[in-house]
């Protein structure tokens, strides 16, 4: 990673909110420095950690890797990737999850689609490290075949331009869950007005199935049903809770 100083332009941040993931947040750094290492671009890049009121290890482990870490006291999700757009130098920033794998030709596709084709910014394909229960398959084949009707990134993966950010007012602090399907809407209504595209790249990333495998199906299915019928909900951190429980 190209450290930042006086002397050093920062051309694209990529920003990791955290909240407790000293078990994953390793394997994500590893593939996010290689993939900002040596970019076809020529661009340099940072990593910025925002530890999200963490009570384990993470900010110190993300110091030992190199990475910058900022503080944010309120355990909410658009919070902490907010907290790290306003920490971010670089002209672009992606937001990806401490659970999430992501390569250097991912990285690439992003930058040049924002440097030269005129992309406002976007998302890319999900897949899982694990083979999904029946469930997980199925709400796969729902999100892929949703995004292709009403374009929207993923949480796990989200690029944009920083000046696309600043003009939205970036993602909404009141909301502990779907933060990125309300910042996918606002980029893409931001870039229809500024001559921009929002762009799905078949890119993929790998991000944790981890919560396939801690709750039940049951519960995940009574969870996504409670939050389509009562959208606001996604206000409350209490409501929320499966998506800050660490097992």
């Amino acid at each position: 990673m190209h450290e930042k100083n006086d002397f050093l332009k920062i051309d694209f941040s990529v920003i990791v909110p955290a909240f407790n993931e000293e078990n994953y947040i390793g394997k994500t750094l590893d593939s996010l420095l290689e993939a900002i290492r040596s970019p076809a671009s020529g661009l340099t890049g940072e990593i910025i950690v925002v530890d999200n009121n963490s009570t384990d290890k993470t900010a110190e482990f993300a110091r030992s890797r190199g990475a910058k870490v900022v503080f944010e006291k309120i355990n909410c999700i658009a919070r902490a990737r907010n907290a790290g757009a306003e920490a971010a130098s670089g002209r672009y920033i992606f937001f990806v999850d401490a659970d999430t794998i992501v390569s250097g030709k991912l990285i690439d596709e992003c930058l040049s689609q924002m440097e030269h084709g005129k992309a406002c910014g976007g998302g890319a394909d999900v897949t899982f490290d694990i083979d999904l229960p029946f469930f997980g398959k199925l709400f796969l084949l729902t999100w892929n075949t949703a995004v292709k009707i009403y374009p929207m990134a993923a949480g796990s993966f989200l690029f944009c331009r920083k000046d696309a950010w600043e003009q939205t007012g970036g993602f909404d602090n009141r909301l502990y869950a779907s933060e990125e399907i309300h910042f996918s809407r606002e980029l893409r209504r931001w870039g229809r007005n500024n001559g921009y595209r929002f762009v799905l790249l078949k890119i993929p990333t790998v991000t944790s199935g981890r919560k396939f495998s801690w709750y039940s199906t049951t519960r995940i299915m009574l969870s996504f049903a409670f939050f389509a019928i009562c959208p606001f909900a996604v206000r409350s951190r209490r409501l929320c809770a499966m998506w800050y429980e660490r097992k």
